[in-house]
């Protein structure tokens, strides 16, 4: 029943990673397609009978493009700006002509033409194909006007070798190594899967402090799997309750693994160079008391006050995503309240005098010593190891409050004093700019 319980955690796994990739593929797909139909415009035969070929800059020194504005009526581009490097475009009219091409393939396949009619009656469509004996995913969309009319179609292809290379590493790690070793390989390959897709050219020597950490992170539970493992295949009676307790423990051990993972995943989002955001309106009064009354039971568990105080503020608003200021403030509540072993906690949401909303999370904790209050919102940063181990943390959650707070163009900061307690506020603009 452990080989299967571990089996079962690492299939899942797999299949967790397999589609966080193609996931992952199609949204940069649609993403740069939707970039490239921004930038497309259509002259008409009759402009462009009477208007000559001219070279006009897009007003942007960095991206200066040519706009070509006599094409016979075919689709043309403004600039260059939404030309991606990874990938290739194909812009085809409604005949089936190729206006615009950054196809570096000799393939005869491409455009693939085969979609054309479904795209131009309003679908769009994944499909993967074999260019030049490379596996690639392609994405067709239709090319509108503001009118609703379309004009041609879009076709954006990326490789999908590395992908499969990756998922081809793992399935050769996963056979061949033991039971930690298996879990361990797959935990890692998700972290690195997870990193390759980041556009971003990180330090060889912070990866290898991210990976040294994450693997030591991974260990103590997975030698925990292991040693339980071992004990209920000796045990004789298969049902005894020794056995039972066992398998308790491993369950333990994969939810830990579990929320490891899933912290690991949100940090790897962090180091992308765009935070893809959905601004909306959020009352942060309605949020904080609501949260407040959510962590009651775990505060009174402790024997813990825990309050909540708008001042004279019956409503702030800002524009944000409201599950990650959700998230942002669970996690300043819930070290609060774990590292305060009698005492209070106050989490409270007020306007300063430039008018941004001001989120301070205040305790009468255990407190962190002046020289490493700069330090807790580094990855895998922990004041007391054994005492965060014991509490269940992994050293990663103020490090996701600080990217939360990052792409809300927001900050934070704490001060605190042993023995005292630790304040932690937030400051965020209450009108978030145009682009986050």
């Amino acid at each position: 029943m452990a080989i299967s319980l571990i089996a079962i955690v690492v299939f899942t796994m797999y299949i967790t990673i397999f589609l966080n990739l193609q996931q992952e593929v199609n949204d940069n797909l649609r993403y740069n397609a939707d970039n490239i139909i921004r930038s497309i415009r259509y002259v008409p035969p009759t402009q462009a009978q009477t208007t000559p070929p001219t070279r006009e800059s897009d007003g942007d020194d960095n991206h200066s493009a040519p706009t070509y504005k006599g094409d016979d009526g075919r689709l043309v581009r403004e600039n260059n700006r939404f030309i991606v490097s990874n990938a290739f475009y194909i812009l085809i009219d409604t005949k089936g002509v190729v206006t615009e091409s950054s196809l570096v393939y000799s393939n005869t396949n491409l455009p693939d033409l085969s979609v054309l009619k479904p795209v131009l009656e309003g679908q769009t469509l994944y499909k993967d194909l074999k260019v030049d004996d490379t596996a690639m995913r392609i994405y067709s969309a239709p090319v509108r006007l503001e009118g609703g009319r379309i004009l041609g179609m879009v076709q954006v292809g990326e490789n999908l070798e590395p992908h499969k290379q990756q998922l081809n590493t793992i399935l050769l790690i996963a056979g061949s190594v033991s039971l930690v070793g298996l879990a361990l390989a797959v935990a890692a390959a998700m972290i690195l899967t997870r990193r390759a897709l980041i556009p971003v050219k990180l330090s060889m020597e912070r990866q290898r402090e991210f990976v040294a950490d994450a693997s030591h992170e991974l260990r103590t539970p997975l030698a925990l799997i292991r040693a339980n493992a071992e004990v209920a295949l000796r045990s004789k009676n298969k049902n005894s309750e020794q056995n039972v307790e066992l398998l308790e423990d491993i369950r333990k051990e994969t939810d830990y693994l579990s929320r490891l993972v899933t912290d690991l995943l949100t940090l790897a989002r962090s180091d992308m160079e765009k935070a893809e955001l959905k601004p909306e309106p959020v009352e942060l009064v309605r949020l904080g008391r609501s949260l407040t009354r959510e962590m009651q039971p775990l505060a009174e568990a402790r024997k813990l006050e825990l309050e909540f105080d708008s001042g004279d503020k019956s409503e702030i608003w800002v524009m944000g995503e409201s599950v990650r200021l959700r998230q942002l403030l669970l996690i300043l509540l819930d070290n609060a309240i774990k590292y305060t072993p009698s005492g209070r906690v106050d989490l409270s949401v007020t306007l300063d005098k430039s008018h941004h909303a001001i989120i301070k999370v205040t305790d009468t904790g255990v407190g962190i010593p002046e020289d490493k209050v700069d330090k807790i919102f580094e990855r895998f940063y922990r004041v007391d190891k054994s005492r965060t181990r014991r509490e269940g943390g992994f050293g990663l959650g103020l490090s996701i409050a600080r990217w939360i707070v990052q792409i809300h163009n927001g900050s934070i900061h704490a001060t605190s004093k042993v023995g005292q307690g630790s304040v932690f506020s937030v400051s965020l603009p209450t009108r978030m700019p145009h682009k986050i």
